[in-house]
């Protein structure tokens, strides 16, 4: 048992772990990765191809998976997701029984497979077989993009990746700020574990933990943030501070009214220099705008315009519809490009606004008034893309007036316990329904 291996293993040794142990293992790592591959044996060839042809096929499947994720709500009542999830068992089983036979065969993906590696290595079956396989996971954090590294690692089943990461991140590691982040998405970050590192010469920025320890109300970060400069990345966070914050934010953010998602947190707010400015399709932002608002007074350009655009565009103006009719709208988004054609897709709408088009309406959702059932119903929608959905969950945060930690890419599981929590939040649902009543935002 190497030196490192004895590390790990001592509970009370945990905290000497850091960057120069990261730099021992990956060194063992590509010692490995020498070995196998310069061994030309018939076990070697066959265990090599055998890595590659899984890899290539798992590549593909995690892709999908990720695509199940951003298109809605990973319900297990969705058959391609249940295959998929069932391909990625059999394909972890095939890199499980390589690893017995040598780490390598595993870690020479990294260069041609990253996502692959990274997924293998974050398995809950390596972990049984290697307790260092999540610090073998955090050693090759540099070979995925940020975004890409934490979406599989926040799908990860993985029961030791928290404690590896908060023990690297209280050794200052380079990767803390990442790390961090992750362990939020995972829902595996805590307030007392935040607090610790604010008194400790961290790595990580100061404002990213006072914004992580604002959405668990803590009142020094609050009065922390209050007191620092509005930018888009943390505007979130300053409304979740503020008591005042339709004032505060009328004073701080006019008139940036369409340019940047600025405009959206004043839609939800209900500011009027936003809600009633003109309606502009070609606007990145647009479409979100568009779905929050519920407003028909825009629907008929939109589903005019429908013909025009090209399908990707397209598509995720009909998801805003669907935002704003739900199942009342004829063609669900999930249909288009396997069930029916999208030109065919948009006939249909246009058919059906047209017989609907004097109807006047403004706040819809799912086809009735924005309340906070159909709200949250949206979040659990397999119909809706996790762009509006992140969006539908910061507005109920930001008319709550509560934080309530809901991801759209996680496993379904977590996604229905937060939901589920939400749900029996009586206080959150008597603010957020009073809404049209002006005692909402800012009181």
């Amino acid at each position: 048992m190497n030196k490192l291996q004895n590390i790990i293993n001592s509970e009370n040794n945990l905290q000497r772990l850091d960057d120069e142990h990261l730099d021992l293992l990956r060194l063992e790592l590509s010692n490995a990765v020498a070995l196998v591959t310069s061994i030309d044996t018939s076990q070697s060839r066959f265990c090599i191809d055998k890595s590659t042809l899984a890899a290539e096929t798992a590549s593909f499947y995690l892709k999908q998976r990720q695509n199940i994720f951003n298109s809605g709500f990973p319900s297990a009542q969705l058959p391609y997701l249940t295959l998929v999830t069932q391909k990625l068992t059999q394909l972890n089983n095939v890199f499980i029984e390589l690893y017995k036979i040598d780490v390598g065969y595993i870690y020479f993906l990294k260069d041609s497979y990253p996502d692959v590696a990274l997924w293998a290595l974050l398995s809950i079956g390596l972990e049984k077989i290697d307790n260092r396989s999540s610090f073998f996971a955090i050693s090759i954090a540099d070979a995925l993009s940020e975004a890409s590294w934490k979406s599989i690692a926040s799908l990860s089943d993985s029961e030791g990746f928290c404690a590896a990461s908060r023990i690297l991140i209280q050794s200052s590691s380079i990767r803390s700020s990442l790390l961090f982040d992750t362990l939020q998405l995972r829902g595996e970050l805590s307030s007392k574990f935040a607090m610790t590192l604010l008194s400790l010469d961290c790595t990580i920025d100061e404002e990213i933990m006072h914004r992580y320890l604002v959405t668990q109300n803590l009142p020094s970060s609050c009065d922390w943030m209050v007191k620092q400069p509005v930018t888009p990345g943390n505007v979130f966070e300053h409304l979740l501070s503020r008591p005042d914050r339709r004032e505060w934010f009328r004073t701080q953010c006019y008139p940036n009214v369409t340019v940047d998602e600025l405009a959206i947190f004043g839609d939800i707010l209900g500011i009027s220099e936003y809600t009633h400015s003109a309606f502009e399709p070609s606007c990145p932002i647009a479409t979100v705008r568009f779905a929050l608002k519920g407003d028909s007074r825009d629907v008929n350009q939109v589903i005019a315009m429908l013909s025009e655009i090209n399908e990707d565009t397209g598509e995720s103006w009909i998801v805003a519809l669907y935002v704003i009719f739900g199942t009342q709208l004829p063609v669900l988004p999930s249909q288009i490009g396997t069930d029916i054609d999208y030109s065919v897709a948009v006939k249909e709408i246009q058919t059906w606004w047209g017989e609907r088009s004097e109807i006047v309406f403004s706040f819809w959702r799912s086809g009735d008034l924005q309340n906070f059932d159909n709200s949250l119903n949206l979040l659990a929608s397999v119909e809706v893309t996790a762009n509006f959905r992140m969006w539908i969950w910061k507005e109920l945060c930001v008319i709550c007036r509560g934080y309530f930690p809901w991801n759209s890419l996680v496993k379904a599981e977590r996604q229905y316990s937060v939901l589920s929590k939400m749900r029996s939040n009586c206080v959150a649902k008597e603010r957020y329904n009073v809404r049209e009543k002006n005692a909402v935002v800012g009181y």
